[in-house]
């Protein structure tokens, strides 16, 4: 990636970034990368609808089994899952 500062050593060139500039290369990196998206049926769990997220999804986001979400809507036909 060009255009982001960093700090060079003097003895072997190696280039070492911040916290606020490995933040910055993540923000750009996720510009440039695909969205996810899956298309899912609407299941039940015993009498309830439910859907099932994929393995690569919840990976990404970092979460796992027991962690908790919102769910909410946005407008009439967009449901938004945020980890807490």
């Amino acid at each position: 990636m060009r255009n982001i500062p960093c700090f060079k050593c003097p003895n072997c060139g190696d280039e070492i970034f911040s916290p606020e500039q490995v933040k910055l290369i993540r923000e750009k990196i996720e510009q440039f990368a695909p969205q996810i998206k899956v298309i899912r049926k609407i299941s039940k769990a015993g009498k309830r609808p439910a859907i099932y997220l994929p393995e690569r999804i919840v990976e990404t986001v970092g979460l796992s089994s027991g962690d908790e979400v919102t769910i909410y809507l946005e407008g009439k036909k967009r449901i938004v899952i945020e980890p807490l």
